[in-house]
This record gives C-alpha cells, structure tokens and sequence, in this order.
C-alpha cells in the first residue's frame, strides 16, 4: 500500500508538471469557454435561467430525497409503456443484466458513461462483443492512439489538422488532407458502415421521467442511429437522473444543454416504449422504423450508499461540465483531475471514485489537486457545494493516512517553525 502509493503520488507530480504546460490544449479549451459563456448570457433572458435554475435545484433536491420511491414509479412506468426495465444495485448486475439482453454476439453502438464506470464495457469486449462509440469526439479519439484526450466534450480538440489527418489515415486505411471536412466525412463513413451491422444500441440518459420516458440531447445526431435505427435499444443509466414528470426532464436536460454550449440541443429524443404501428385493422406490430425492444437499466451501485453517508448533494449534478470550465486546476491539467480521466466533475468525479473505488481511488482522481476555491459551487447552476464534500473526503483520507507528502511536510514545519517554510524568525 505505502509502495504503490508512493508511485501513484510521483506520478501524479509528473503528469501535473507535464500537462499544465500544454499550450494548445488550455487555449482551445479556454476559447471555448469563452464562446459558450457568451450565448450562455445571451440565453439568460430568453430562457429565464434565474427560474430555471432554482426550478431544477428544488427538482432535484426532493428527487434524491426520494430516489427509492421515485426508482420504484419509473420501474412501474417503464414496463406499463413497454420498456423492460431493470434495477442494477451493483456493478455486478449491470453486467449480467447486459448478457441478458445481449444473449448472442452483437455489435454495439455505444455511448453511456456508466458503462465505463462500471466496468461493463470492457467485461463485454472481453466477451467478445463488439462495442463502438458512436459519440463523434469519443470516436475521434479512438481513432488517434496515443493522445491524451482533451477533456469529455472534446478530446481530440488539441490536435492540429495535420496529426489528426495522419493519424485517422493510419487509422482507417484510407489517405486523408489535414482538411476538417474531409477528416470528419471520413470519420463518419466509417461508422456509418459499424452502425449499419449492429443489432443493439446502448445509450446513456440526460435525465429520467418517473412517469416512465427517457429523455437523450445530442448535437451530432449519433443518438438517432443508437435509439432509433436498431432492433434492440438499451439505456444504462444512474438512478439520479430521475426526475417526477417530464416537465422536470425536460427542465433538467434545456438547463444543461445551455450551460454545457451555451444554447439548446440541437435534437433531443424522449423514448417512452418501442415503435409501433395500429395500421393493420387497429392490430399492434412492433418495431417499424425503431427499435422492436427498449431495454433500461436503472444503475445504484454506490449512489445509496453516497446518500446515506451525507454525499447526496453531488447526485444532484446535471452533467453540464461547466464547473470544468471555471476550475483553476481543469483548466491546467484537464482530465486528470476527474475519475478515470473520464468523469470530469470535481465532486461527482472525486464522489464516484470514493464509494465506487475506495478513498484510495479518489486520490488517484485528484483529490488533493482541488484548491477549495468555490469557483465551481459559485458559477454551478444548482449551487452544488464542491468544496464541502472535498473537504469531508480529504478527512476520510487522513483518516486511511491518504495525505500527500508535501502536506505532511509543511504540518512539520508549522509545529517546528510556526510556518510552512521551516524559517526560524
């Protein structure tokens, strides 16, 4: 334990000297920041953000208050429309769950972040079955091995047009011009002809109606092939994302679309059960241009036990990532600040690692890299307070003697000098 601590404090240090000097990385990021800032504040009226904000704040409050009733209702919902529904309280079901669904070797078009979280994802590829991201900037980077992705929006964002060109040529097979148009026509060939051989479509969810409909934004349109164009579709997703009614999703996921772009979604599906047609003498058929089955996996895991232990507030998180936005230390070493470099939420991200993992997983996802200086509680929509739960997590830290040597060393130099530099006055 001391040993591989050890390790993973160096490499944290080094990882933190290397990626806080990558230049096109911040500037792009930052650009970005700024643009969807400026729409953001051009929306603020017209969307009336103030009442939306406190709306969503008081949903969510009273939806994590009662997330045991409200997961019982969607359960109940979800099969009177249609939809199977499933309730994972661990890793473990999730996956078994999965193989249920999946009972022979499909393809998947994918995009749910809980199949990362849980490890699902990679117990189905070591099963053999395929699985591919059909969210354009997760794409991208699979397809570029070797690069550190960017942050979650936009991982590749970082590479000029020549590398990605170089690479997706290696890539794909194919010779590419480090033109934009050409890189992003060829990117979507290719999974244009994966989606066209998958049976099953796994997604994630923005948001959850308790009166049994899933609520899916995206500005690329990968969804409308994962939801709408395959025989089997899948939603895995965390029991947070429930909300009363649909009023209230569709509250959760506008308020997030424009504090993630600064402006709404540019398509939204609400599924509320399978396609269907009545045209033949008022008899019900399954499946006409969309899936003939729809599949939901509610997902606990660690989310109760986070709840009970006083960590509720970080459920209440929209996934709009624009605390990474404001975050000093996002902003210089981007993703390695999160959990598993994949979830970039300050809280959820050190939240997740430490009841999903262990207080020791959450100190690999940075931890002790926050600087408390509430710019994320402050410009967070729903007024989530970060700084809080890292301050109680860093506690249960020390308490499993999980404290960089650094903070060690300047506790010494304060009981011996009375400062943190060791200087005798």
């Amino acid at each position: 334990m001391i040993n591989d601590f050890k390790k993973i404090q160096d490499h944290l240090i080094a990882e933190i000297d290397r990626r806080k000097d990558e230049r096109r990385r911040i500037e792009m990021l930052r650009k970005l920041a700024d643009s969807s800032a400026k729409l953001r504040l051009q929306n603020e009226e017209r969307y009336a953000l103030s009442e939306m904000r406190k709306r969503v704040r008081a949903t969510k409050e009273y939806s994590i208050n009662n997330l045991s009733e409200l997961t019982k209702i969607s359960m109940e919902n979800f099969e009177k429309n249609g939809i199977i529904a499933y309730f994972a309280k661990t890793k473990e079901e999730v996956l078994n769950n999965l193989l249920k669904i999946c009972d022979e070797d499909f393809l998947i078009a994918s995009s749910a972040d809980v199949m990362i979280e849980t490890g699902a994802e990679d117990k189905l590829r070591e099963r053999g079955i395929s699985i591919f991201h059909t969210d354009f900037g997760q794409m991208l980077y699979n397809l570029m091995p070797g690069e550190v992705a960017s942050n979650k929006s936009f991982p590749v964002i970082h590479v000029p047009p020549e590398i990605a060109a170089e690479k997706l040529s290696a890539s794909l097979g194919v010779t590419l011009r480090p033109d934009a148009g050409e890189i992003v026509r060829a990117a979507r060939d290719h999974a244009l002809k994966f989606v066209a051989k998958a049976n099953i479509g796994i997604s994630g969810a923005n948001s959850i109606s308790a009166d049994g409909s899933i609520f899916l934004v995206h500005n690329q349109g990968n969804i409308n092939f994962v939801a709408s164009r395959l025989r089997k579709h899948i939603t895995v997703t965390g029991i947070e994302k429930i909300v009363p009614n649909l009023s209230d999703a569709l509250n959760v996921v506008t308020l997030q679309s424009i504090y993630q772009t600064g402006r709404t979604a540019r398509h939204m599906n609400i599924i509320s059960g399978p396609t269907r047609s009545i045209d033949i003498a008022g008899l019900p058929v399954k499946g006409v241009y969309g899936p003939e089955e729809v599949h939901v996996i509610l997902v606990d895991d660690w989310r109760t036990k986070a709840l009970k232990e006083g960590f509720g507030e970080a459920l209440y998180c929209i996934r709009c990532l624009h605390c990474t936005e404001v975050c000093p230390v996002c902003d210089r070493v981007g993703l390695l600040f999160s959990y598993l470099e994949r979830y970039p939420f300050p809280a959820r991200g050190a939240v997740t690692a430490a009841f999903c993992e262990g207080i020791y997983s959450a100190f690999k996802s940075g931890l002790f890299m926050c600087t408390l200086c509430g710019a994320c509680k402050r410009e967070c929509p729903l007024q989530i307070d970060t700084p809080a739960m890292v301050e109680r997590l860093r506690m249960m830290a020390a308490e499993h003697g999980i404290i960089p040597e650094r903070l060690v060393d300047m506790e010494r130099k304060i009981v011996e000098s009375g400062n943190v530099f060791g200087a005798h006055t």
